[in-house]
This record gives structure tokens, sequence and C-alpha cells, in this order.
């Protein structure tokens, strides 16, 4: 008898599709269920027979596929996953080094003067979201916000309300984190699937991409991550209890769930930090792929990516603040939106889409002793700057 909470998943990077590589270690996913299965695909002869007796069937594939969700957390795995899911490769971490930046409000908003440097050359940009990492006054480090104007001594940031003013010590740090957009990069993955409480059981599933992708990010829950499989490669699907032998399967990290509660310092529509309550944020990320199988063998010999469509969902509270999204909606207006999904020492992810237009019923009463919500949802769409979809990698490392 074998019990569920002993079932291990790991994973290992394939440098050819659909092939185990032969060395490297595997890392341990955490996840909250699985789902992973080689589902046999069968066909029954068309014969008539006169004594009325069914023929036996046969097999002519194997599909290989399933779900995986765990929590959003900034562990390997989800990096891993996330990177793959967008078909990408991380950007790296760009930063201002140690520099005088002054902090002042402009609005609503604020202004990062630095006196020295320039940040245009440095690379940041329109639309980016920034971190003020280390050195600023107190509350203000590890603050992210979105880059509303550029300039070579002055980013306009949407942050959150409050930040401490005044000029810098010398000792500021600003990051844009490395990110991942829509792609085209394939990354494959072998999969192992250990029973360990039963004597060397397990099962391998290779050539597994990420057909799509779910974050969601409640109000008083942990913030969870989906990642649909689908696989294939050359060799058959097979039982196989040696695919970890010899290498090391490295432990699974015990970093915290990111929640909606702790985790949000901000979140930015259309250019301006909301002044309204949401109650809730999905992203799904659907690569559309189709398998392509070949005579002579039962599994696809690869998956092959389609459009990348990635649809975005906001529950939030109806208020003065949110009603004129009627309007934007009804004249077909886009938005854009971004949020950082950040401890508070600077880990977690960050979503950007910079332009959707938004889906929604009219506001209605949901009856007696119901809160009137707008459940806003669009489909992302690139600009002429900017990729439909960018999702960063927080981290101090």
């Amino acid at each position: 008898m074998s019990s569920s909470s002993q079932v291990r998943l790991a994973y290992i990077a394939e440098t050819t599709y659909g092939l185990t590589p032969t060395g490297g270690n595997f890392e341990t996913i955490r996840y909250n269920n699985e789902a992973l299965s080689g589902t046999t695909v069968m066909t029954q002869s068309a014969e008539v027979r006169s004594d009325r007796q069914p023929t036996g069937s046969n097999l002519v594939g194997i599909d290989l596929g399933g779900t995986i969700p765990g929590n959003l957390a900034p562990t390997t795995w989800v990096n891993d996953f996330v990177e793959a899911a967008m078909m990408d490769t991380w950007n790296v971490r760009i930063t201002t080094g140690a520099a005088t930046v002054e902090v002042a409000a402009t609005g609503s908003d604020y202004n990062l003067t630095r006196s020295a440097g320039d940040y245009t050359a440095d690379g940041f940009a329109v639309g980016d979201i920034v971190e003020l990492a280390t050195g600023f006054a107190t509350g203000n480090n590890h603050v992210f916000g979105e880059v509303l104007t550029a300039s070579a001594t002055v980013l306009k940031v949407a942050a959150k309300a409050g930040l401490t003013t005044g000029a810098g010590s010398g000792d500021e740090v600003v990051y844009r984190h490395a990110y991942v957009e829509i792609g085209q990069d394939v990354t494959s993955f072998s999969i192992a699937k250990t029973f360990q409480d039963l004597t060397s059981k397990a099962l391998s599933y290779r050539g597994m991409v990420v057909d799509s992708m779910t974050m969601d990010l409640q109000a008083r829950q942990d913030g969870t991550v989906s990642f649909a499989m689908m696989g294939g490669g050359t060799d058959p699907y097979v039982t196989d209890s040696d695919i970890t032998t010899g290498r090391t399967v490295n432990a699974a990290e015990s970093q915290s769930a990111l929640n909606g509660s702790n985790n949000v310092g901000v979140i930015v529509v259309d250019g301006a930090r909301v002044g309204y309550c949401v109650g809730g944020f999905n992203l799904q990320l659907n690569n559309n792929h189709t398998p392509q199988t070949c005579i002579g063998q039962l599994p696809p010999s690869a998956q092959n990516s389609g459009e990348a469509s990635a649809t975005v969902g906001l529950n939030a509270y109806l208020s003065d603040a949110n009603f004129s999204l009627h309007t934007t909606k009804e004249q077909g207006g886009t938005l854009s939106i971004s949020m950082p999904i950040t401890t508070s020492a600077g880990e977690g992810y960050a979503v950007a889409l910079p332009a959707f237009k938004p889906d929604f019923p009219d506001a209605a009463s949901g009856g007696k002793n119901q809160q009137t919500m707008i459940n806003i949802s669009g489909t992302a769409q690139s600009t002429t700057t900017r990729n439909a979809l960018r999702i960063y990698k927080v981290t101090q490392a």
C-alpha cells in the first residue's frame, strides 16, 4: 500500500528533447497534488462480424501529460517552470550600483532623481517594475514601483503611498530584476515520479513541456501556481525505477508561500496605483501546444507551440474609484497592470501586462447582504515597445 504523501516528483532539464541527460542532478518539486499520467490511445476495428463479437482494441498511441499545482513561492522549481512556460531565458538584473538617489513626491507618484550616472544607459525603461533595493530611508527599502517616465537622471514611478522623501546619501541602489517575456525557446524536462514507500518503483515522463501556467492570488490565501504539462519524446513511455540512480536528488527548498495579504505592496492599473479594494488576481498563459505524431512510435515526437495566449483577471469591489472602468470597457479602451508579489526582504515575483481590453458584466446586485463586485478579465496584447507579458524573478542574491 502506498501513501500519496510518499510520492516524490523530481525533474531535470533535457538537452535533447525526450531524452533524460546522462549527467546532472534532479530538483525536487514542491507540489500540492499532481496528475501526471500516460494515457493510452486505443482503436477498435470497424470490421463487421457475423457472430456479433467485438474485436479487440489496438494500442496506437500514448499521450503524456497532467498538471502540477503548487504554492507560489520563490523556489528553484517555480523559477525553472515559469521560465519554461514563457519560452524564454531569464534576462539579467540591471542595477544603478550605489548612487545618490533623491526620492521626491510628484502628485501621487515619486521621482527617483540620481545625481550621477544614467538610468537609460543602464537599461531602465518605461514599463519596468523597479525596486528601491537598499540604502534608502527606513521604510523605502524593498519597495517596488512601475516606471511611468524615464530619463537619464529621473525615473518617475507609481509606488505605494507614504514613501519617505528626501535627498540621498550615496548608498541607494535601484534594481530592475531579471525577467522573462513571451519567447520561442523550448525547454523540456524529464520528470521522475518516485513512490518512496514501495521497493524501487517509479514512473518517468520525458519531453515534458509547459503547455499552460496559472498564477492565482486571493485575499487572505496563499498564492498558488499550476503548470499543465505535455510530453513525448523519442522513447516509449516506460516505468523506470533507475532514472535517478547515481545522481543527487536535491531536497525540496523551504521558502514560504507568497500570499495576497502581506506580499503585494502596490497594484498599478493604467499607470496609477489602485485606490480601491482588489479581492483577487489571476493570470493564465496558454502556449497551445499540439503533439507531433509519427508512424513508428507511440508517444509524440515533439510538442509544437502555438500562439501564447495570456489572460488576466482582477476581482474588485465596486467603488467611485473604479466605476469609470465601465466606460473603458464600452469604448474598447485598454488597461495596463503591474503587480509585485514579494516578501519584505525583496524575494518573489512581479507581473506586468502593458495592454488588455477589459471585459466584465456590468456591476449588478448579487442579492441581499452581498458586496457589489466587478470581475474584470482581458487578453494581453503587445504594444509597439513592450511584450504582451513580462514576469520578473525578484531576488537579492
